[in-house]
């Protein structure tokens, strides 16, 4: 019985972590040339983060700099 409530705390926690992660990535992550945030179509181009570089590079993920408001978004490529 003791050991059953650690691991159902992990589990909560590892399920509740990934949908943050899921909530996020719909956020932050664009399908089409315009931003998620203001709708605006004029992004600038700027370099992936690193740690996106390193762990998801295979990914076909572009990042953009709005310059209406001033957000950050990540755009989905399919053009391969």
């Amino acid at each position: 019985m003791n050991l059953l409530i650690p691991l159902a705390f992990r589990v909560v926690g590892g399920l509740a972590a990934a949908l943050v992660g899921i909530i996020y990535f719909f956020r932050k992550v664009a399908f089409k040339k315009r931003c998620p945030y203001c709708g605006d179509f004029h992004g600038d181009r700027v370099k992936r983060p690193k740690l996106l570089k390193a762990t998801l590079g295979f990914l076909p993920i572009k990042a953009y700099h709005c310059q209406a408001c001033h957000h950050s978004y990540y755009l989905m490529s399919y053009n391969l």
